[in-house]
């Protein structure tokens, strides 16, 4: 990504300028005059608060009006972010459009290590990106994430990365849903049902039972999961690997903020044990 600190500073100072008209009312003079003013003033205070039309004529009579300095320094940042994407010249645009066919609506198209489209197939013309251009834009300067970023965060994006792999590899060619004997073929694979010291499960039933009480509560209705679905359930097994919750405990609610954090820790924990792998 890039930024532009001094420009979005500058536009943080130009404010939108209020142009209207004011009113201005004279009372009567006299003996009773003061009292006459507060009574108008009174009656007007009134009448706006209760009248509708009134507020809306009123709201009519001021105009908007944005400064110079404020559209300049908008426009000065859409040209330095075409000068940075290099947009293809509009008639290649026209040409590579009647080319393009639309994905499917659950289609998911995943990146790979090095920012580029993890494809099935090759790429067509009208899917080629073109790269950033950086040198012809010097008010903009790049972000390092990896050196910004919390540790934690970039280790979770690289363990969803992870599972979303070995997720799309597992559900085979044109699903994308994960049914629950992949499930069980990764457990046992992994030794997390028998008697050895790092098993969650003490055997195959009891791993079954605990799969088809998860899946209800995951995809109720549902023959296999999605990907945030399968995250989740990595997640909870990745909770019992840490020794919270136990297979026959009840898990906590998805939406309160210590289930969240149990959630991170438990996907963390999940794949530093090394599961989900795939051949790279």
């Amino acid at each position: 990504g890039f930024g532009a600190a001094s420009l979005v500073a500058a536009g943080a100072a130009a404010a939108s300028v209020s142009v209207g008209g004011a009113s201005s009312s004279s009372g009567g003079a006299g003996a009773g005059g003061g009292r006459q003013k507060r009574g108008a003033r009174h009656l007007s205070r009134s009448s706006r608060s209760k009248d509708p039309e009134t507020r809306r004529e009123s709201s009519k009579e001021k105009e908007f009006v944005t400064s110079e300095l404020d559209l300049e320094i908008k426009r000065e940042l859409v040209v330095q972010a075409l000068l940075l994407t290099r947009p293809a010249p509009q008639n290649k645009v026209a040409r590579l459009k009647k080319q393009w066919k639309p994905r499917g609506a659950g289609e998911i198209i995943a990146l790979d290590d090095e920012g580029k489209w993890a494809l099935s197939q090759k790429a067509t013309k009208a899917e080629t990106v073109r790269p950033d251009a950086p040198e012809r834009c010097p008010a903009l300067e790049p972000i390092d994430f990896e050196d910004l970023v919390a540790p934690e965060v970039w280790e979770y994006a690289q363990a969803h990365l992870s599972l979303y792999r070995w997720w799309v590899r597992s559900c085979g060619n044109g699903r994308d849903s994960l049914g629950q004997a992949q499930v069980q073929r990764l457990l046992e694979k992994s030794g997390l049902i028998g008697e050895s010291g790092g098993a969650v499960f003490p055997d195959r039933i009891s791993c079954q039972l605990w799969l088809s009480r998860v899946w209800r509560e995951l995809a109720p209705g549902a023959f296999g999961l999605n990907l945030p679905q399968f995250v989740l359930l990595c997640g909870r097994i990745g909770q019992m690997l840490e020794g919270t919750p136990k297979p026959d405990e009840d898990d906590d609610d998805d939406c309160a903020p210590s289930s969240r954090q149990s959630h991170l820790k438990g996907v963390l924990a999940f794949t530093r044990k090394g599961l989900c792998q795939t051949p790279s």
